[in-house]
């Protein structure tokens, strides 16, 4: 199928869709790269036999296409400046993509970047936590501050997160660590801190207890959706994976599922409709 006719479907999906949610559920962590372009991809590692081709818009309809997830975030997770932009054209390309976060290289150039609608995030590790003042920067200029990093820096995070108060955090990839909760709980009370379920593993007895722990904490305000896509793929099919947040939240009235699934994302993202 040519890859005019597949965003056609996917299209007419997303009205399908719309009208079965009545809000679209969005993924806020994919990524989009291709290894066969000439300069190569910095990630993943040609070695890795599962991950190191291409990750396109039409895979990721594919991967999406037995669930009623019908939109992306694309998270940068090379750390060229050029790859910046390379994720804004895939994003200009396909609306799907509700809007791209790029890497802190962008730091460099944030009045330009500020200027481009679908840019509206960047992504650290804990090593970079201690740049307050481009990280103040990113604050003032309205965009968010995806972390990858592990519990034990959650306190780090805490502490800038206090210090650049109109800055917005999104902790990546929870519960993909054992017992974060200890940690967690330094980020409780921050309200500029919101909590990215993107780690949920098909393969563990149950994901309840974990999940009920993080609702707990954090509510309906400061959980939101994701994925990890196409890293997602090493733990099992994209459906598996999204049946277990779905099954979890069906439980919780309509308008905390809609907060999880979509406007949790929309307020930490802040993408134009």
């Amino acid at each position: 199928m040519d890859l005019a006719r597949r965003t056609f479907l996917f299209s007419a999906a997303v009205t399908a869709s719309a009208q079965d949610e009545q809000f679209d559920i969005v993924d806020t962590h994919i990524h989009i790269y291709d290894p066969t372009r000439a300069e190569g991809v910095p990630w993943p590692p040609k070695n890795d036999s599962l991950l190191y081709k291409p990750h396109l818009a039409r895979n990721f309809y594919d991967a999406v296409r037995n669930t009623p997830v019908r939109k992306g975030v694309i998270i940068e997770a090379s750390p060229w400046p050029g790859d910046n932009d390379w994720i804004v054209a895939r994003a200009k390309e396909h609306p799907a993509f509700v809007c791209v976060v790029g890497n802190f290289s962008a730091v460099k150039e944030l009045e330009r970047f500020t200027k481009v609608p679908q840019f509206r995030g960047i992504r650290i590790g804990a090593q970079l936590l201690d740049k307050v003042e481009e990280l103040k920067r990113v604050g003032d200029a309205g965009l968010s501050v995806d972390v990858l990093t592990p519990p034990a820096e959650f306190g780090r995070i805490a502490d800038t997160a206090a210090r650049i108060p109109n800055a917005r955090f999104i902790i990546d990839h929870l519960p993909l660590y054992p017992n974060p909760m200890p940690a967690l709980k330094m980020l409780q009370h921050a309200p500029n801190v919101w909590i990215k379920v993107s780690a949920v593993d098909p393969s563990a007895a149950d994901s309840t207890e974990v999940l009920d722990q993080l609702w707990e904490m954090f509510g309906a305000r400061r959980l939101v959706y994701g994925s990890n896509w196409p890293v997602s793929n090493k733990k099992g099919r994209y459906e598996q994976q999204f049946q277990i947040l779905r099954a979890y939240f069906s439980r919780k009235s309509r308008a905390e599922q809609k907060a999880f699934f979509h406007h949790n994302a929309s307020a930490v993202y802040r993408w134009n409709a």
